[in-house]
């Protein structure tokens, strides 16, 4: 851990300097490990909460019951702190929270208990909500970026997907923006649905999209409450319609599997069991069939979910064991975005000195050419340089000649200033900027690299308003050195496999 932080610290001051991807403090973790739990209101994330702990902490309800991002701790006493004081404790790891402004630190809490049955910590996060008006403009958004990324993934270069998107501020903070934050250093991701709500809200979209891309390894979708579904065909309904909604913003083939579970909630029991007797006596007095076998079946269709059920809470208490390939994982993306950045900005720059020295060449030959041709009339004469025409003085003509490459050369110099200011101005347009892209990675290019065009993605932003925010482009940008470019290099071929090698449990294979 010591050492993924020391190398997360060294290339910080590299970010900076390039203006890099990497948000500010990226390098600091929380001191615990964490659960993150997200979901639709309603969707059980706090009786989750309450179950894992063993303990009633969070309130529960089918109506919103929570706002805040609630962050439950084991600790020796009972105690609660809220929002500012819970950001500003400089040993919790979450003071970066403080950039998205004080309405996102009055709807934060903590709450520290004793005697429960964790040794990680656990964030419940207020329910996402339905947001119409936002998920068709999304949706069109992100078909725009698949239909863009699949002409990259086929070697196509005339489109790379736009990753641009709006902040929506309609809890008074950047919530998506919040995820993200927790997202990226959570241990363990859980995403609830229930089956009142299967698909998925806009507000739900915006995380999957925006948030949770690239976080598969540590997400887990849960279907829970499904012991209130009566008849199979309700289940599959609400199954195949989560599918359906997660297909629009899941870009694969393959969706990742689905936990269905249920809590033991023993009311919710005996409720499936009377409505499934009744059910299948009736329809057994019809056909003829046994109840007794569609009991049996019923119980153990409740087996199926009870250990789903113990699968996903397997998963959560490995959090801790989870943080030191996190941290690796964290480590590697981190480097490679910056990597990726230094190396297109280097590109960028080395083409703009090119073309700078290009120019003055050209200012010099002209500055050069009208002095050599000014001092040839200054000594041989005028009559000599016009072969007898009549003229004026030789002084007018040296003059004359003087002032014309005087003229010519600072034209010269004007019109190569423009053209420059207009290089500057598309090295970070779209194509121009995909152009510098390919230059650099056609090999990943032609082979379809999906992680590279994953990170390729994620850096453009940065890389936009890095030259965006200089007044003179790239030529103002702190020049990119080939010793910073191979300390990038060694970290990621050579520190981060060998960290890879002592978290690794030991097996046949190892070196």
């Amino acid at each position: 851990m010591e050492e993924c932080r020391r190398l997360h610290a060294s290339i910080m001051p590299l970010n900076e300097k390039f203006r890099g991807p990497l948000p500010p403090q990226s390098d600091q973790g929380t001191a615990l490990p964490f659960v993150l739990l997200l979901g639709n209101h309603s969707s059980g994330k706090s009786s989750f909460l309450n179950y894992v702990v063993g303990r009633t902490i969070q309130t529960t309800g089918v109506a919103p019951t929570d706002d805040s991002f609630t962050l439950v701790a084991p600790g020796p006493v009972d105690r609660d702190q809220d929002g500012p004081a819970v950001i500003g404790d400089p040993d919790l790891g979450f003071q970066p929270l403080r950039q998205f402004g004080p309405t996102l630190m009055h709807h934060v809490q903590l709450k520290i208990r004793s005697n429960i049955n964790s040794n990680f910590l656990i964030v419940d996060t207020p329910g996402m909500i339905d947001s119409p008006g936002n998920y068709m403009g999304l949706l069109q958004q992100q078909q725009q970026q698949w239909q863009q990324m699949e002409g990259f993934s086929s070697s196509s270069t005339n489109h790379v997907y736009d990753d641009s998107n709006g902040t929506v501020m309609d809890r008074g903070y950047d919530f998506t923006g919040v995820v993200r934050w927790l997202a990226n250093r959570a241990d363990v991701v859980l995403l609830f649905f229930d089956p009142d709500k299967p698909g998925t809200t806009g507000e739900t979209l915006s995380v999957l999209l925006h948030a949770l891309s690239g976080m598969d390894h540590k997400l887990l979708i849960v279907l829970n409450k499904a012991d209130q579904f009566n008849r199979i065909h309700d289940f599959a309904r609400a199954y195949g319609s989560l599918c359906w909604n997660l297909s629009k913003v899941i870009p694969r083939k393959d969706l990742p599997r689905i936990f269905t579970m249920c809590l033991p909630v023993q009311n919710r029991k005996e409720n499936l069991t009377t409505t499934t007797t009744t059910t299948t006596t009736a329809d057994n007095d019809k056909d003829g069939g046994s109840t007794e076998n569609d009991t049996t079946s019923s119980k153990a269709a409740l087996q199926d979910l009870y250990t789903a059920r113990d699968e996903v809470v397997a998963e959560v208490r490995k959090a801790p064991a989870r943080r030191m390939d996190n941290w690796i994982t964290t480590l590697h993306d981190a480097v490679a975005q910056l990597l990726m950045h230094a190396t297109l900005l280097e590109e960028i720059q080395t083409r703009y000195n090119r073309l700078y020295w290009q120019y003055k060449v050209q200012e010099l030959m002209a500055a050069t050419l009208g002095a050599s041709l000014t001092a040839l009339v200054a000594l041989y004469g005028g009559n000599w340089f016009l072969a007898g025409a009549v003229t004026s003085s030789s002084s007018m003509l040296v003059a004359a000649l003087a002032t014309s490459t005087l003229l010519g050369t600072g034209g010269l110099w004007w019109y190569h200033g423009q053209q420059l200011q207009a290089w500057q101005h598309a090295s970070y347009q779209r194509d121009e900027l995909f152009q510098t892209f390919l230059s650099t990675h056609s090999r990943a290019v032609q082979e379809g690299d999906e992680y590279v065009a994953a990170i390729w993605q994620r850096i453009r932003p940065a890389l936009v308003l890095a030259l965006q925010q200089q007044q003179q482009g790239a030529s103002t940008l702190p020049r990119v050195s080939n010793r910073e470019l191979q300390q990038l290099q060694h970290i990621l071929q050579q520190d981060i496999p060998r960290l890879r090698r002592m978290a690794s449990p030991p097996h046949y294979g190892k070196v």
